[in-house]
């Protein structure tokens, strides 16, 4: 530290007094070197038992540590103390530990120290990051000011953009900061006093860890340990039979009038339906072969069976079939240039038997009216009630009998009966979620120790094999339990399947799926759409018959009707603010990418200026710094502007079939008058930046010594063709990002974005303009051709030919949305548990064989010798197989 930055923080204290947060104490402020405040204060409250605790608590200790190292099992390993006359570190301390366990939360812990005699000095350690507390018992990651505001805490935190000088402003505006976390830290404790669990608030790391503590608390135990006569091989069936949510596109880029319908708490309401709970709290569990039972359920099973909440209690099975045309969920890389696996609603043929769980196979007999060739099948049956359940009361208010009541259905209730408790009902709702679902296919990413690699065992469906550990393997959490949590899901599409079917039924159809929600093509009278390229129309339902279809679902609603009326029901967006139905448009893309607007003309598409009303922008891939801090009912202000600049877009082309644009510079200009497009966002000439945090050693090293421990950084994109990875220091100033100085992770190179080809540097516009090109790549276009970029209209199912099985971790997305607006976890992937290679089964190698090797090696790009190790059985690449069946495919 400079000696002038020595004399501005003496001359501070010196005009100010401490805080008086003792009555009596002594008002003089104290100025430690860093040295000093961590043996004197930090080391000393350690020993002591101290919780330690800070808003982004692990930004704090990356900042007073002396040095870092990579942690063996992952993370980052910090020294904090050094021998004063070696420089060297000090070995009879420990070091902190701090390794992502999420988007938002760490784990902090101490290590050992080096000489075992002195380890009983050294307490375990509790630090507690307010950030991930706050996170935990909301499900929203706040920043501190917001955090003081949705808590009600005080003192607010000061308003000011820190300079990173030390000045007396500084100074006063880091004490402040202090000041408003212990403010917070009070309300939070306050909240989590209210939850009569037995869990250490430093270990609440997201709302699953105070869901499992309820779960704990009414004396449920843990199913792995309950339930020990169930054999690794029926966890693996059920890991291969596990999908998540259905997300699809049916209608492309086409406007449509719209009404959309969803389920009332999907997962808490599979759960009653399919008597989870009556697992979860049964003494012990068994598997009964029921090969006979299904085959008969399958074949007599009619579309008015799934309405009776008894036949659901029938679907807790799995069953080892041959696919043979059957509509079910199927994982693949769809396209073969992102390598990107995705899972997609369609018609499989597959010489090799596959595991499926019950509800799916149901909801493909009741979509495609085929019966399944059943090869096997086993139920889950669980036997009597466990001992020591006991009550328990939710955040103080309401108690809950496991004995005698449903937990899932009563959690969901009592949050209808408790609206106007803002606090309860949404710690009531988050409550519901955490343990209706994820729990129980927890499975976090743990490092292997590389030099003492150990052996594992492989459990996938049939498939059972030994292989050395990969880099990373999965480590389950204490609630895990796939034979509940693969059904549960599949509960979930098959009460989305019959939401189809329903619709198909009436004659109609629907614009997209989102999990829990179909966008049912209606409107108030009903009646013909249009379709474009003189494709056949649509039916628009009526919005009578759309509410006669939300009634049928009535009878099968767990809850009590006068608590919760509906199971199905229109969502929230179908009413304007005076609770009246109004009509929507809706206009998708692909999975998860749709937007809901209204039109002042009453038509879904026009050339009329202010016309449109966006309702609901869904904007899943925008993962891009904002432009700005400014937020909609929510949700990012840019968002909303995107949305209704496509939408403009495309209402021009459909107008207008020869307008085409072109981003020039970063402006959006008329191909045929070469002139800027009317209405385009301010933002569209910004750099598309992502925000990254600085989570792990293997991100920092690419930093190449331009950043620090859980600091944050900027991406800025680039032309392919540049081969270029920049990282930029972080920084809220979007005037400055072209001059921002860029380092290139590859080698090390400093850059500017105002040095590079304007053309070279996508912007904020290229991504506006790239976003409605997406194409859903798991349908076939209304040509029976795979979906492209420029495709629109009604979607069809695939037909696929089952090739390859690849043993694979649950998905892990490589870029993990943190919800605080940032990238978390660059170096996160899906884990592969092929040992490294694989060999070809005898259906793909029949497949060669027919076409040829010469012919095979042209359509797929790889060498005859590639081939011909395939052919003979030997083992390869997993990737270069995946290129084979994928090439063949395509042709």
């Amino acid at each position: 530290m400079a000696p002038e930055d020595i004399q501005s923080i003496r001359a501070y204290t010196q005009k100010h007094l401490a805080d008086e947060l003792v009555t009596a104490a002594d008002q003089e402020l104290t100025v430690l070197a860093r040295a000093e405040f961590v043996e004197q204060v930090l080391w000393e409250s350690v020993r002591a038992g101290a919780l330690i605790l800070g808003f982004n608590l692990s930004f704090d200790i990356s900042r007073i540590a002396v040095n870092w190292s990579a942690a063996r099992k992952g993370g980052f390993s910090f020294v904090l103390s050094r021998l004063s006359k070696k420089q060297v570190e000090n070995r009879h301390r420990p070091r902190i530990r701090i390794a992502p366990l999420n988007g938002v939360a760490e784990k902090i812990e101490l290590t050992a120290v080096h000489r075992k005699n002195e380890q009983h000095k050294w307490r375990r350690g509790r630090f507690l990051d307010l950030h991930t507390l706050a996170f935990a018992l909301t499900d929203d990651s706040y920043s501190l000011a917001v955090a003081i505001e949705a808590f009600g805490s005080q003192p607010k935190k000061m308003e000011h953009e820190p300079t990173g000088q030390i000045t007396e402003t500084e100074i006063t505006y880091a004490r402040r900061d202090v000041r408003a976390t212990l403010g917070l830290l009070n309300a939070l404790k306050h909240e989590y006093e209210l939850h009569p669990i037995v869990l250490p608030p430093e270990r609440a790391y997201s709302p699953a860890s105070i869901g499992k503590a309820y779960l704990r608390g009414m004396g449920i135990v843990e199913p792995m340990r309950k339930f020990v006569d169930i054999p690794p091989k029926i966890h693996g069936i059920a890991m291969a039979a596990y999908y998540g949510g259905r997300t699809e596109c049916r209608i492309r880029r086409w406007p449509l009038p719209v009404v959309p319908v969803d389920l009332t708490s999907e997962y808490p309401s599979v759960d009653a339906l399919l008597g989870i709970w009556d697992v979860l709290t049964a003494e012990w569990l068994t598997t009964e072969d029921v090969t006979e039972d299904v085959r008969a359920l399958l074949a007599n099973v009619t579309f008015d069976d799934l309405f009776r909440p008894a036949f659901w209690k029938q679907l807790n099975f799995y069953v080892r079939i041959l696919a043979e045309g059957d509509i079910l969920p199927i994982r693949s890389v769809y396209d073969s240039k992102s390598g990107t696996c995705n899972i997609g609603s369609n018609a499989l043929n597959w010489k090799q038997p596959m595991w499926v769980a019950g509800p799916d196979l149901v909801a493909s007999v009741v979509m495609s009216g085929h019966i399944p060739n059943v090869q096997e099948a086993f139920r889950i049956v669980p036997h009597g009630q466990q001992t020591g359940l006991r009550p328990v009361e939710l955040r103080g208010a309401i108690s809950i009998d496991p004995t005698k009541e449903d937990f899932f259905t009563r959690v969901i209730e009592y949050r209808k009966q408790n609206k106007s408790n803002d606090r309860l009902q949404h710690f009531l709702k988050i409550l519901a979620n955490s343990t209706s679902y994820g729990t129980y296919l927890e499975l976090n990413p743990v490092k292997v120790d590389t030099s003492s690699r150990p052996k594992i065992m492989v459990y996938s469906g049939e498939r059972i094999f030994e292989q050395p550990a990969p880099d990373t393997i999965e480590q389950p959490g204490s609630f895990y339990f796939p034979l509940l949590g693969a059904l549960i899901t599949a509960g979930g599409r098959l009460l989305l399947a019959m939401i189809e079917r329903c619709v198909r039924d009436a004659g109609g159809t629907y614009l997209c799926c989102d999990t829990d929600a179909l966008i049912i093509v209606a409107s108030e009278a009903g009646g013909v759409v249009q379709m474009p390229d003189g494709a056949p129309p649509v039916k628009a339902l009526s919005w009578s018959e759309v509410e006669q279809i939300t009634k049928r679902f009535d009878s099968l609603s767990p809850y009590n009707r006068d608590i919760v009326p509906h199971l199905l029901r229109l969502t929230d967006e179908n009413y304007d603010k005076d609770g009246n139905q109004r009509q929507l448009f809706g206009l998708s893309i692909a999975a998860k990418r749709y937007s809901l607007y209204t039109t002042e003309c009453g038509q879904p598409y026009c050339g009329h200026s202010n016309c449109v009303t966006v309702v609901d922008p869904k904007a899943h891939g925008l993962i891009f710094f904002a432009p700005s801090e400014e937020r909609v009912n929510g949700l990012p202000k840019w968002w909303w502007e995107l949305w209704r600049f496509l939408l403009t877009l495309e209402f021009k082309q459909i107008i207008e079939p020869d307008f085409e644009v072109l981003m020039v510079g970063g402006c959006a200009i008329n191909a045929r008058t070469a002139t800027p497009v009317d209405g385009q966002p301010w933002w569209i000439t910004l750099p598309a930046m992502m925000k990254m945090r600085i989570s792990t050693p293997h991100y920092l090293d690419q930093m190449k010594g331009k950043a620090s421990p859980f600091g944050f950084v900027l991406h800025p994109r680039t032309r392919d063709k540049l081969k270029l990875t920049l990282l930029t220091p972080f920084s809220k100033n979007r005037a400055g990002w072209a001059q921002s100085p860029c380092i290139n992770t590859h080698d090390g190179k400093s850059y500017r974005l105002d040095e590079l080809s304007q053309a070279d540097v996508i912007t904020l516009g290229d991504i506006l303009c790239g976003y409605v090109q997406h194409p859903e790549i798991k349908s076939l276009g209304p040509d029976g051709e795979k979906c492209k970029a420029h495709t629109r209209g009604l979607l069809r199912r695939m037909t696929i030919n089952g090739g390859l099985q690849h043993c694979i971790g649950k998905e892990v997305s490589r870029f993990e949305q943190g919800k605080g607006d940032f990238i978390e976890n660059i170096d996160d992937m899906c884990i592969h548990y092929d040992g490294g290679r694989v060999a070809a089964n005898e259906g793909l190698i029949a497949e060669i064989n027919a076409r040829g090797q010469r012919k095979t090696t042209r359509e797929t790009g790889l060498d005859r010798k590639t081939v011909r190790k395939v052919v003979a059985g030997d083992k390869v690449k997993a990737s270069t197989l995946s290129q084979l069946a994928m090439g063949l495919q395509e042709e």
